[in-house]
């Protein structure tokens, strides 16, 4: 099973070392930069489950098998393995198999193995190298990847950290923490962990998207994981752009700060089932009036501290995106733990019937945070004090040079202490009784006056903008100007633009260049598929091409911009001239600069016209539930109260401690004057001063306590009547929704039981029928193995009566040849005779005598080789002749004994061409007895042998086609080495064909 999960990534096409180098490649991992921080790092997966496994190979980062890349995990029991030395990694506990049909393997620490048997001693084996190999990594940067399978895991993660840390010691430890089913989509770094922990937060949008499929379908759950694995590596590209120094992050102060912030969601225990969430409601703020209005009007956790916002939308929309930088809040100058905000809102979901069927609707809300920098009582308070003290007209000049010199040096030896904490008594009265309510008020309306007056003018300003010339947006189609080329490749800082006989090189950023190679293939593009990680930069680097006239325009989403650019509508000679690079730059920077307020300005046209009538509908229903409830007179005491929350006091702080900055700047001339021992001379007049200030602010909170304290009591008691009537209203639509919904579930329900009987009926019906196909299909089988036999037998019968009679014709005429070999054996009698006389007659002759005795004892010489060569003739003929019968009447008994069954099948065409085998052997030998064999004739028939030869060792039991058996080949082998033999004593014991032709002459002489 373990190999069937490893040779099913390695062949799976998402994993494709192509689609692994474009993802690499559109997520900047391709960067020379990036790529060197790549190949020093290496990337272990911690679960909780294998998606994060899958987007490691998905990026080709993944190296060799983890112990945790396959299985279910939690976090507590992962950090216990680290620390126990991975002591109860092996320790299984009872199978469990799931509806589905899965089986588990529950782990005594916590995980689950789901596609691996760990019973199997192979498994076993394969565990332990990979925890081996965990245990010993040595590497110097190591990345350690965690998906959190709830919220409140999040708690567990400092332990896992320093466990990590604890156990590779000379390593770099990094971890990414991956939280799923969030709103929004950014990164963290906790200030109590440090920059080496990084929280990614993934899109709910993964798991929640609806797909055309059924669950239970194997590819719902393989397209879940591809969008899971598609998620997981875009968050691994930005904590590796943030840990190399060019990413985004939000610093957080604490992570139970952080964890308070993030949507919460829960799942299933790791240990018995597998990974699928579910968003939990997130909790409401306890509402609790404290014994000091002044300081907050409720206690609230901090991690509900949000902007100024009030907006009325579907959950579904995707609202504003909070302020990255993680809130500070402070209740008065000393302390941090409280904010100040009140909502209310409603974000149940519910089943509403529609025409369609079912629908997973959610129900609209409204969410009030009543906090401003602006209207806060610190704030205000600040800058009412900054501007007393530039009015040099409302204090005297002695307090003025003190408070701008004496308050911030160091050193001031001509000022004993009673006289110093004197004149810090005294010019402190003289400031408090320059400040009142009343001017601070004035003060207040003054400056929120200026600041409208600046926004209708910043709104003027807008509003009088000149038409805007067509441009490029997110949505526009674009595609090169007609007759213009483009060079670009991938990775390349400069790009090379052609028309005709003019060419223009054009210095991009490395990040474009792969959005110019795929401009260069002269098709049309949609902007947002242009490969770019900047969305900006893709829309800039668009305009500025448009505007030099390398691009065409061919549509836009937006109506006031949409049009159709034309070659002939542009000056072909523009832009189209050699430039230098300053030039170049310059005139990017100056398109980019003339683009901000075009698209601001078309993205916020766009918005308004896509969202109108909703924001028409919504804000109808929102004041008919404000008239009702009288909810708006009390936003609008509650906006005038100026109602001061812990950020702007420590705004408060931040700016006192500016203006005791800025005093010590305006007179740093003098702070060497003052010595060590004045400085603490100061310290009880500073507390003198911070003391007043703060009686200051307890006076003005106290005057405004008591409206505070009425105002909060009727805006909580309005809030849950609100609340009581919704949920008493919607009570009964539930209701009726939930009975529909059993209604409907019971029928589906009843459907499905017919389908399955009927199912039920016709598979019986089709094995019945099956049976009966497979009963007559038998007897005709049997019918036909039975003609066959009987035609076999008959064309048996047959055979052996022809043989029979070839048998007999051969006889007959192999009489006349035993009459002609009779006679050639007396002729040779007679040849030898005629020798002898001849040789008795040339005695007395000296050299021709001697000559032609050698010439008459030549006939007895030759006439035992050719009596020889004629037995071996006669062997061989018989040999051929008798085996080739035997073949030709029995191929069954040949066939049985002789071949390898297992390649033949015993069928008539078989034996036909085993019998044909058999009548060219009988004709061999025929041959052989009837003719008489010359010298070069037994070379020939050597010759012919050989390929016998060859197929007997070709087809031999251990050759590399056995169709011959033991027996078949040992007989061929051995006759074809004789008939081999044969035809080699053949050749040497027959003379040339020219002397034998001689001897025969003399012979008949």
């Amino acid at each position: 099973m373990m190999a069937d999960i490893e040779e099913t990534v390695r062949g799976d096409p998402l994993f494709h070392p192509t689609l692994q180098l474009q993802r690499r490649s559109c997520l900047g991992l391709e960067d020379p930069k990036m790529k060197q921080i790549l190949s020093k790092t290496k990337f272990v997966s911690l679960g909780s489950f294998c998606g994060v496994a899958q987007a490691l190979q998905s990026l080709n980062l993944r190296g060799a098998a983890g112990p945790f890349d396959w299985m279910r995990s939690r976090c507590e029991g992962v950090t216990q393995l680290l620390a126990t030395n991975f002591q109860d990694f092996m320790t299984m506990e009872a199978p469990i198999t799931q509806a589905c049909g899965s089986r588990v393997l529950p782990m005594a620490w916590g995980g689950s193995y789901w596609h691996h048997d760990i019973r199997d001693k192979e498994v076993q084996q394969t565990m332990e190298r990979r925890k081996e190999r965990f245990l010993t990594m040595s590497d110097e940067h190591i990345v350690f990847i965690r998906s959190v399978n709830c919220t409140d895991e999040l708690r567990a993660i400092p332990n896992l950290f320093h466990a990590l840390k604890a156990r590779f010691p000379r390593s770099r430890v990094r971890l990414l923490v991956l939280v799923d089913y969030q709103d929004y989509l950014s990164e963290a770094v906790i200030s109590e962990l440090g920059g080496d922990v990084v929280f990614s937060l993934v899109s709910g949008r993964v798991w929640e998207a609806p797909i055309p499929m059924p669950e239970w379908d194997p590819l719902y759950m393989r397209k879940r994981m591809e969008l899971e694995a598609n998620a997981y590596a875009v968050s691994i590209a930005k904590a590796m752009r943030i840990w190399s120094g060019v990413g985004n992050f939000s610093l957080w102060p604490s992570l139970e700060c952080y964890r308070q912030w993030v949507s919460p969601f829960t799942g299933p225990d790791p240990k018995l089932d597998g990974f699928r969430g579910r968003r939990l409601p997130r909790p409401r703020p306890a509402f609790q009036q404290i014994s000091n209005p002044g300081e907050a009007l409720f206690k609230v956790p901090a991690a509900y501290s949000r902007p100024l916002q009030a907006t009325v939308n579907p959950l579904s929309t995707v609202p504003l995106k909070a302020s990255s930088a993680a809130p500070l809040p402070v209740a008065a100058l000393t302390r941090r733990e409280r904010v100040v905000c009140l909502r209310v809102w409603k974000a149940a979901r519910a089943l509403r019937a529609r025409p369609g069927g079912l629908v997973d609707e959610t129900y609209r809300y409204i969410l009030l945070t009543l906090q401003s920098a602006e209207l806060s009582v610190g704030f205000s308070l600040c800058r009412y004090l900054g501007d007393l003290l530039l009015q040099k007209e409302n204090l005297s000049a002695e307090a003025d040079a003190f408070f701008r010199s004496a308050m911030t040096r160091r050193t001031r030896d001509d000022l004993a202490k009673p006289e110093l904490g004197e004149s810090v008594q005294r010019h402190a009265r003289e400031l408090l009784s320059k400040a009142t309510v009343t001017d601070l008020q004035k003060h207040f309306e003054s400056r929120i006056q200026q600041m409208r007056q600046e926004q209708l003018e910043s709104a003027g300003e807008v509003r009088s903008l000149p038409p805007l010339e067509p441009m490029v947006l997110s949505r526009s189609l674009l595609r090169l100007a007609q007759g213009v080329r483009c060079k670009c490749d991938v990775g390349e800082s400069r790009a090379l633009f052609t028309r005709g006989a003019d060419t223009m090189t054009l210095n991009i950023a490395v990040t474009a260049s792969a959005m110019l190679a795929r401009l260069s293939d002269g098709k049309t593009h949609h902007v947002d598929s242009l490969p770019c990680d900047d969305p900006v930069e893709r829309v800039c680097v668009c305009n500025v091409l448009m505007r030099k006239g390398c691009l065409d325009l061919v549509a836009s989403s937006h109506r006031g911009l949409a049009s159709r650019l034309s070659p002939e509508g542009r000056d072909d000679k523009s832009d189209w001239r050699p430039q230098s690079a300053a030039t170049q730059v310059s005139s990017t920077r100056c398109e980019t600069n003339r683009q901000v307020s075009y698209l601001c300005s078309a993205e916020l046209e766009r918005f308004r016209q896509s969202f109108q009538q909703e924001a028409e509908q919504c804000l109808s229903r929102l004041k008919e539930a404000m008239t009702s409830t009288g909810l708006g007179p009390i936003c609008q005491q509650f906006l005038e109260a100026r109602k001061t929350d812990s950020e702007e006091l420590h705004k408060l702080r931040s700016h006192i401690e500016e203006l005791f900055r800025l005093n010590a700047q305006l007179r740093q001339q003098t702070l060497d004057l003052l010595s060590a021992k004045e400085l603490e001379r100061l310290h009880g007049n500073i507390c003198n001063t911070c003391e007043l200030m703060n009686r200051l602010l307890d006076k003005m909170q106290k005057e405004r306590s008591s409206d505070l304290k009425s105002l909060a009591n009727d805006t909580a008691v309005a809030a849950s009547k609100i609340f009581v009537e919704m949920m008493h209203n919607e009570w009964s639509t539930l209701k009726e929704t939930w009975h529909l919904w059993r209604h409907e579930e019971s029928q589906r329900f009843l459907s499905f039981k017919e389908h399955l009987e009927l199912l039920e009926t016709r598979v019986v019906k089709n094995g019945e029928d099956m049976e009966l196909q497979f009963a007559a299909q038998s007897r005709r089988m049997s019918e036909l193995s039975q003609l066959q036999t009987e035609s076999l037998r008959a064309q048996e019968q047959r055979i052996l009566e022809k043989v029979s009679k070839f048998q007999d014709t051969m006889m007959e005429q192999l009489k006349p040849l035993e009459a002609i070999q009779r006679l050639e054996a007396k002729l040779e009698l007679v040849a030898k005779d005629a020798a002898a006389g001849a040789a008795a007659a040339r005695k007395p002759v000296a050299q021709g005598a001697n000559e032609a005795h050698s010439g008459g004892t030549m006939a007895p010489r030759h006439s035992k080789p050719l009596q020889s060569t004629q037995h071996l003739q006669r062997v061989m003929g018989g040999t051929f002749f008798g085996m080739g019968l035997g073949t030709m009447l029995l191929p069954s008994l040949v066939m049985d004994t002789c071949f390898n069954l297992t390649y033949f099948n015993g069928t008539v065409g078989e034996r036909l061409l085993v019998g044909c085998f058999g009548a060219q052997a009988t004709l061999q030998g025929i041959l052989l007895l009837s003719c008489r064999f010359r010298k070069r004739t037994w070379l020939y028939w050597g010759l012919g042998i050989l390929p016998f030869v060859a197929f007997d060792v070709y087809a031999c039991p251990w050759g590399p086609l056995p169709v011959l058996t033991w027996l078949g080949a040992a007989g061929d082998g051995l006759g074809n080495a004789i008939f081999l033999a044969a035809c080699y004593l053949g050749y040497h014991r027959t003379e040339d064909d020219g002397e034998t032709d001689a001897v025969a002459s003399r012979k008949l002489e």
